[in-house]
């Protein structure tokens, strides 16, 4: 069986191979994790496929694309299939990424107790990296309430874990560009 998500803190809670009352627990587990890759290992992973695919791209679009989709071997195989079946619009191919991105995002949060806030803390680091005490203080302020640092710190592992931010030198951040797009238009 193969299983396949770029959010691998709720792969292991839905697969609960963690877990010892789940039936996957202690079944032999082989992990690939598919890294982000360097400017250059994009630019040279899209071009290997244009080349099997037989179709010809600038340098200047290949360009475009490794700056805006950042290394993220996911996005840069959708933008490189949709490329070679038509869709030429790097603008159009992130924003219907985006799009579904967006719907994921909302699946998450209507499964949650704490929708308006994770959507609100979502929306705060898509626009900035912000510090611990910074994304605390500006949720406080949309809140109007003080929220005590353990509640808090939850929230941040719950969104940690779930892959939708990450804490990147003491900043947390949306680690995926398709996916901050996503918050800050549809979410």
């Amino acid at each position: 069986m193969i299983v396949s998500s770029s959010q691998v803190g709720l792969l292991y809670d839905v697969l609960g191979i963690e877990n010892p009352e789940n039936s996957l627990y202690g079944r032999l587990v082989s992990e690939v994790r598919v890294r982000k890759l360097s400017r250059d290992e994009s630019a040279d992973f899209l071009e290997r496929g244009f080349t099997e695919a037989g179709v010809t791209v600038s340098k200047h679009v290949i360009e475009e694309v490794v700056k805006e989709l950042d290394g993220l071997t996911g996005w840069l195989t959708f933008f490189g299939w949709s490329y070679v079946n038509g869709v030429r619009d790097l603008e159009g191919v992130v924003d219907a990424a985006s799009r579904q991105e967006a719907e994921e995002v909302r699946r998450f949060l209507t499964r949650t107790r704490s929708e308006k806030r994770f959507k609100t803390m979502l929306k705060l680091v898509s626009q900035r990296p912000m510090r611990w005490s910074e994304l605390k203080k500006a949720l406080e302020f949309d809140e109007g309430i003080e929220i005590d640092d353990h509640n808090f710190n939850a929230l941040l592992q719950r969104l940690t874990k779930a892959g939708l931010i990450e804490k990147r030198d003491e900043h947390y951040t949306v680690p995926d560009p398709v996916l901050a797009i996503a918050v800050r238009k549809y979410v």
